[in-house]
């Protein structure tokens, strides 16, 4: 964000913060002005949808699914005992309980 505050831009700013990383390296050090070629927009922002994306699911999507598991479980065991119709194909089978059809 620093970076990006000066460039105004924020590709820009991460290919700053990349070649800044790298320049301790030897090897890759001698072609840092080539970054350039290798972060276009598309580039960056994948990888940055990519992170949100997995952030996402890490701290919002799965304890959501986390919980409404656990509570389908539980709801599941309490009403184990009580009969339902089941069917096949469409078509209604049997009385069944609860616990036979999970």
């Amino acid at each position: 964000k620093n970076i990006e505050k000066v460039t105004n831009h924020d590709v820009k700013a991460v290919e700053y913060f990349l070649k800044q990383k790298c320049q301790s390296h030897p090897e890759i050090a001698k072609v840092l002005e080539f970054f350039h070629f290798a972060c276009t927009s598309e580039d960056i922002n994948n990888l940055a949808h990519a992170l949100m994306l997995k952030e996402a699911m890490n701290t919002a999507i799965f304890p959501v699914m986390d919980d409404l598991t656990k509570a389908l479980c539980d709801m599941a065991k309490a009403n184990a005992h009580i009969p339902m119709l089941s069917r096949t194909h469409g078509q209604v089978e049997e009385l069944v309980c609860v616990k036979v059809a999970i």
